[in-house]
């Protein structure tokens, strides 16, 4: 049985606790985490970082090419999307 898991809601909505505290990484897909792979992070003056969202779209395209993998397996899965982040897929 296919099962899939969709968290929205903002960046600071406690997706990422939950997953974490549910101990389930080994089964999401995080589209900020392909943008950490990626290697589209820029260090700003201060202390923090930003993640840069120009190559979404080739991003969410290999998102989705993993989940369809999964999938296909026939195991749960999660995709950990924020609001906007999926906005251009279409289904």
């Amino acid at each position: 049985m296919r099962i899939l898991l969709v968290l929205r809601g903002n960046y600071y909505a406690g997706q990422e606790e939950f997953i974490k505290n549910n101990k389930l990484q080994n089964y999401t897909l995080d589209l900020n985490a392909l943008r950490l792979l990626s290697g589209s992070v820029k260090n700003i003056v201060s202390e923090y970082k930003i993640l840069n969202v120009k190559n979404d779209e080739d991003l969410s395209k290999i998102l989705l090419k993993l989940l369809k993998m999964r999938m296909q397996k026939g195991e749960f899965y999660i995709i950990n999307a924020y609001n906007e982040t999926l906005k251009f897929v279409k289904i």
